[in-house]
């Protein structure tokens, strides 16, 4: 199944409503930001000029950015959030990650969303969560759960309390 132009519109669509243009989280006083600008414009593959003299990796070319993560102001990571063409999932991709440059984050569009919203809501206010909230996060998706790279963040940020996650 690769999606149509009328689809990838029509999620491009739903992301440019639902998440806001640019987002700052605080985790263990590291700051995580996010820029959806993208998405309001047409959605692109990885070009030259984002990667510098990195190669691009395998599978990259299916995979059409939506947005980027700076993380520690720039001095961490600086991932993209990306759908992949043909499946319409959202993976995550890190041109400097050594091992697994290409990371599942959620199976659709819509389960991202509520992840990334749901996220928001607790590590947007730059404030300790409550240790619960590791099962709201399965909640949103528990098949894919497991395999998301959410649950590292979760586990990073100390969301788990005590679950396995």
């Amino acid at each position: 199944m690769v999606l149509s132009e009328t689809e990838l519109r029509f999620l491009q669509n739903e992301l440019g409503k639902r998440l806001p243009e640019q987002a700052r989280w605080c985790i263990l006083g590291t700051t995580w930001d996010w820029d959806f600008s993208r998405v309001r414009n047409p959605l692109k593959t990885l070009s030259a000029g984002e990667i510098g003299g990195w190669d691009p990796p395998i599978g990259s070319s299916e995979l059409l950015i939506i947005g980027e993560e700076r993380i520690a102001e720039g001095g961490g990571a600086s991932p993209f959030a990306t759908i992949h063409r043909g499946s319409g999932s959202v993976f995550g991709l890190d041109i400097e990650r050594t091992s697994a440059p290409i990371y599942f984050l959620n199976s659709s569009v819509a389960h991202f969303i509520e992840t990334f919203l749901l996220f928001d809501d607790v590590v947007g206010s730059c404030t300790s969560p409550a240790t619960e909230l590791a099962t709201r996060f399965r909640a949103v998706e528990p098949k894919a759960f497991d395999k998301s790279d959410w649950r590292i963040a979760i586990d990073a940020i100390g969301f788990s309390g005590g679950e396995s996650v």
